[in-house]
């Protein structure tokens, strides 16, 4: 039924919470995980020299540092595809999930960027902006 799960992940302990759930995916006829880590736009100073190579190694630590989650999720027989990019972390998130032709978007409720609210500031844009379904875990 969800043979593409997008899985947006912040490195935030929310984010880290919702691995198990990731993982039980397969149960749900999920083949494919795509790991999407967004650079926002505050991350970065604009400096017309450097900013494309600042940009291009930061992308690259960050799929570096997602390998131990990936190793995790394809340990459950999970394929899984790491996207790293840079923009307004809903927008990215909506678009990646459109672009691998995603069943569903599996995320937790808050990240690093929460507002005082039930639910984080991304997570409430995406729920806005989203024409895949978001299936959303509970920050404990």
């Amino acid at each position: 039924m969800f043979k593409t799960v997008v899985f947006p992940y912040d490195f935030s302990s929310f984010s880290e919470s919702v691995v198990p759930y990731v993982k039980k995916m397969k149960d749900a006829g999920t083949e494919t995980v795509v790991i999407v880590s967004v650079i926002e736009y505050e991350s970065f100073v604009p400096r017309p020299v450097s900013k494309e190579l600042e940009l291009r190694e930061y992308k690259e630590k960050n799929k570096e540092r997602l390998e131990y989650v990936k190793k995790e999720i394809e340990s459950e027989g999970l394929a899984v595809k790491i996207i790293v990019d840079y923009g307004v972390a809903s927008k990215v998130i909506s678009k990646v999930a459109l672009d691998v032709n995603a069943d569903l978007i599996l995320m937790g409720s808050l990240g690093t960027g929460f507002s005082h609210s039930l639910l984080g500031s991304t997570v409430q844009n995406v729920l806005k902006i989203s024409q895949v379904p978001v299936l959303i875990v509970p920050a404990h």
